[in-house]
């Protein structure tokens, strides 16, 4: 036999609503049962089935994480109207403090803005990994708990997300979401889309937008609540570039810009990129830190014994061969770094490698060397490996002493490049040179393949550097 159990929820339709939207209202209420406070959502829109109130709870029900709002329950009611209309309604998490927009406008300081950010990346990043496109990222969806520990934003309304593991292509050709946030490829997916798809780096071009606004105090492209056209909004996203970078301070402006491009395909492809970015900051990294763990967290330096053979080459090569080198932002509202004594560049680790090439030429590949020539004896022939061999030493010593900067990995490859090839070179003319005999390296195998052997003792000298120079 089946039976029906209902739960009771109390709450004041007019002193009690939260928010209103464009496919329902949210009110705040009580759960009798459990005494808890809880969020009711009435779903009254009119799109299609698959984007109706009980759909949404379907895709967000399993979700669970600090940056998304839970949804908890879903049932229907019969309206006592003359057509007996039903009404969906939904039970979820109940947020405190409002919503993103909301906290803007008392104008909260950057370490507050740090970990609001920091929270939403994650709750995204996390969503993500899910397969699901949230597709209407925006001020008024990111709701803030406040605490005794501050504030914790919480991704909402996945009224109009997409799950994009179903087997579905991903694209669409309904127009949803607010026209402000929404990425070219929401208009034009042919065009804008990877590969005529919807991809999940959608949410970022929002995410950069949201940014934008929360140092600048508008949106990118103007809203239509500021006297804007949907027109004009939609005209400014195809066309203008945004006026006010300058507002933004390092690293979000960097995140902007690689939020902020019109082609997905070019755009970020990922959250992780762009908390690679943040983190490169160390105020950011302990900010958003302690937002996820707590007040009591402990940072890490960057010195820190990571213990494992990967994080030590991620956090090397993190520091060490970072886009344009210049030193990491000290300070995030400084959004012109400067260059640290570290990040310098020292004379001598550029000059080595071009003499040990220099070097290696003239004693083993002219007529007139030391080592190189036609009438020298043929026990004589081993010494040019052997001497070059010493310059391909002195190159792995120099990449240990001196932290090498991406401008210098095409000169220590070139001087690798030049070194093995004579060592190869004078090792087989004096193994297989048979006198009255004129032995041909380039048709050995070694010829063909000696770019593979120089990879690979490139590879294997910047493991040992990155291990030597984390162990210091």
């Amino acid at each position: 036999m089946l039976m029906n159990l209902n739960k009771s929820y109390e709450f004041n339709p007019d002193t009690d609503l939260l928010g209103t939207g464009g496919f329902g209202k949210v009110y705040k209420a009580i759960d009798t049962n459990l005494g808890m406070t809880v969020a009711i959502k009435k779903y009254s829109g009119n799109l299609p089935a698959k984007y109706s109130l009980f759909e949404e709870i379907k895709r967000a029900i399993k979700l669970n994480h600090p940056n998304l709002v839970r949804y908890f329950d879903a049932f229907e009611l019969k309206e006592s109207s003359t057509f007996g209309d039903t009404i969906q309604v939904g039970v979820l998490e109940y947020i405190n403090g409002g919503d993103l927009g909301k906290l803007l406008r008392k104008k909260p300081d950057i370490e507050t803005i740090t970990g609001i950010l920091s929270g939403i990346m994650n709750g995204l990043r996390y969503l993500h990994q899910k397969g699901i496109i949230h597709r209407d990222l925006k001020p008024e969806n990111i709701l803030i708990q406040t605490d005794a520990d501050g504030y914790t934003p919480k991704i909402t309304d996945f009224g109009i997300s997409k799950v994009i593991t179903d087997g579905s292509t991903g694209g669409s050709s309904l127009v949803i979401g607010s026209i402000e946030y929404m990425a070219p490829e929401q208009f034009n997916l042919p065009k804008y889309g990877v590969n005529g798809q919807l991809h999940t780096n959608l949410d970022l071009w929002s995410l950069g937008a949201i940014i934008y606004e929360c140092f600048t105090g508008q949106a990118p492209f103007g809203k239509t609540q500021q006297g804007f056209s949907r027109d004009e909004v939609m005209r400014n996203i195809f066309d203008k570039e945004p006026s006010e970078m300058d507002k933004i301070p390092q690293p979000f402006r960097k995140i902007v810009q690689r939020c902020l491009i019109r082609n997905a395909n070019q755009r970020a492809q990922s959250v992780d990129e762009l908390l690679e970015i943040l983190y490169e900051n160390p105020d950011a990294r302990k900010v958003a830190a302690t937002t996820i763990l707590g007040s009591g967290t402990t940072v890490l330096g960057d010195n820190h014994q990571k213990g494992k053979l990967t994080q030590q080459l991620s956090e090397y090569f993190k520091s060490e061969f970072a886009p344009g080198g210049e030193g990491t932002p000290q300070n995030p509202v400084t959004s012109t770094p400067k260059l640290t004594e570290k990040s310098k560049v020292n004379p001598l680790g550029i000059a080595i490698p071009l003499v040990t090439a220099l070097l290696g030429y003239l004693f083993a590949d002219n007529n007139y060397s030391l080592f190189g020539g036609i009438n020298v004896q043929s026990t004589y022939l081993i010494y040019p490996a052997v001497f070059c061999a010493i310059l391909a030493a002195a190159n792995m010593a120099a990449m240990l002493v001196w932290r090498l900067r991406a401008e210098q990995i095409p000169l220590y490859a070139l001087s690798f490049l030049v070194l093995i090839y004579y060592i190869g070179k004078s090792w087989l003319t004096y193994s297989f040179a048979v006198p009255g005999f004129k032995f041909d390296f380039y048709s050995h195998d070694f010829a063909r393949l000696y770019p593979m052997f120089t990879a690979v003792v490139m590879v294997v000298s910047l493991i040992v550097a990155a291990l030597l120079r984390n162990r210091r």
